[in-house]
């Protein structure tokens, strides 16, 4: 039997569609993320905040990566209160610190653009003027349009972004709703975490759990190291711009240095 299962986990043919299995899992998980998010997002981040909390819960109460005490500490529901209380507040101080200062700088912006509009109109046209007396090729007529048509588009895309913001503001009830309900299955899913896995453990033939760890192993390595650099970047992007703004007295700081480690996550694009 024990032959049987090493020859189904080395397998060449395996070996060989590991990648595109890889591959058709990943896009299989996104779509169905996209499909079920309202309905399932609570679970998934309640999943994904008890990961990255195991580590510090395991150390807190003295246990090893199976859940057998190892070494003297809390017990598992006190670890993972106090881990909780540490992480969510600072998740929920730094998002709503993030979000309001987003929502108000996006309705100043939205407020304070009809004035600005025509002063970037003119040294559009100043520009445009300079690039058609370098390049005689280039007609004024067409320049204008393109700025004109620039404008009205940036003028639209800026409205419906801070109406939206307001929006928002308005779904709060929504929203604490949606954040009860995550920091309740995360304390769930983190207590009964060792018990959760070794139900499902049952429910599978030794083969495909040793495959299946397998390519989670790999998965895990490929994608989540992947998803947790770029987060890293992005965070460090993040604070680096809005610093420096900050120091600067640039207006729409917040929203400036947001939008820049968004691109800077992008790829080929970059800042």
């Amino acid at each position: 039997m024990q032959e049987r299962k090493r020859i189904f986990v080395d397998t060449p043919f395996l070996k060989a569609a590991e990648l595109p299995l890889l591959m058709l899992i990943t896009v299989v998980v996104v779509a169905l993320c996209y499909v079920l998010a309202s309905y399932v997002m609570p679970l998934l981040l309640a999943i994904l905040i008890s990961t990255a909390m195991e580590p510090l819960v395991r150390m807190l109460s003295g246990t090893n990566r199976s859940g057998e005490k190892v070494r003297g500490g809390l017990p598992r529901k006190v670890a993972v209160l106090l881990v909780m209380l540490i992480v969510f507040t600072l998740l929920i101080t730094v998002g709503f610190f993030i979000i309001q200062g987003v929502v108000s700088e996006l309705i100043s912006l939205a407020e304070s653009l009809p004035a600005k509009i025509p002063q970037w109109m003119e040294s559009l046209d100043q520009l445009g003027q300079q690039i058609s007396a370098q390049f005689p090729i280039i007609s004024t007529e067409n320049l204008a349009s393109i700025i004109q048509s620039l404008s009205g588009h940036l003028t639209e895309s800026i409205t419906t972004i801070a109406a939206s913001a307001v929006s928002f503001v308005t779904q709060m009830p929504a929203i604490i709703l949606f954040i009860v309900f995550t920091i309740m299955s995360t304390y769930f899913f983190s207590v009964s975490r060792f018990s959760i896995m070794r139900n499902l453990k049952r429910q599978l033939p030794q083969s495909w759990q040793e495959t299946a760890q397998h390519l989670y192993g790999t998965l895990a390595k490929a994608l989540f190291g992947w998803l947790k650099a770029q987060f890293i970047i992005l965070c460090c992007m993040f604070l680096v711009m809005f610093i420096g703004f900050t120091i600067l007295n640039v207006h729409y700081a917040l929203l400036i240095a947001l939008g820049i480690a968004v691109m800077d996550a992008l790829p080929i694009l970059g800042s």
